[in-house]
């Protein structure tokens, strides 16, 4: 944590060696939030929102951290793009990757297993990082999520109904794992 970061007086010092680091969390806190309201969607209004606002929450502090650590002088060098090639490449194959199965799932009317297509995509697409940013980390993220997304596809029934009240309430239980997989992923 840095003392006393003022994040209202914030301004990017583009040579800090930090900034690649610090905008990538930026990125990924923000992502998170996004997975994990894609997962609670059909809990219910109450369980989605309250859920949804906590990983807001909790990606807004992550990204006021990066802010502070863009402000900060960074004493480490952080990993950089070593090889945009396989950066860029990893950012083609999911703008590619993705609508396909998309479009085909939605076509066959195989709606539950979009989002664990998509996380597997993405996951996928974490494996060329290692080489683009020269870190091994990318390579557990990769397999943390397509492991996520494989066993949703595997082993999971697509729905699961419970009685919330009143009304019998159905899950979109592929969802909900992938979402929640995702998010601390």
């Amino acid at each position: 944590m840095i003392p006393n970061c003022p994040v209202s007086r914030f301004s990017v010092h583009r040579s800090s060696m930090g900034s690649v680091a610090a905008i990538e969390g930026m990125i990924v806190a923000s992502l998170a939030a996004l997975w994990a309201a894609l997962g609670v969607r059909s809990l219910g209004r109450g369980w989605a929102i309250g859920l949804t606002l906590a990983s807001v929450l909790l990606s807004l502090a992550l990204v006021m951290a990066g802010v502070c650590q863009l402000r900060s002088p960074s004493t480490a060098a952080p990993a950089g793009v070593l090889h945009p090639n396989a950066y860029w490449l990893s950012v083609a194959f999911e703008a590619v990757a993705i609508p396909l199965p998309v479009f085909i799932l939605r076509r066959r009317r195989q709606h539950r297993y979009i989002w664990p297509v998509i996380a597997l995509i993405v996951g996928l697409h974490f494996f060329a990082l290692v080489p683009a940013f020269g870190s091994f980390e990318f390579a557990w993220i990769g397999s943390a999520m397509s492991v996520i997304a494989l066993a949703t596809i595997w082993f999971l029934p697509p729905t699961v109904t419970w009685r919330a009240g009143p009304s019998r309430r159905q899950v979109d239980l592929c969802a909900l794992l992938v979402g929640m997989g995702c998010a601390p992923v």
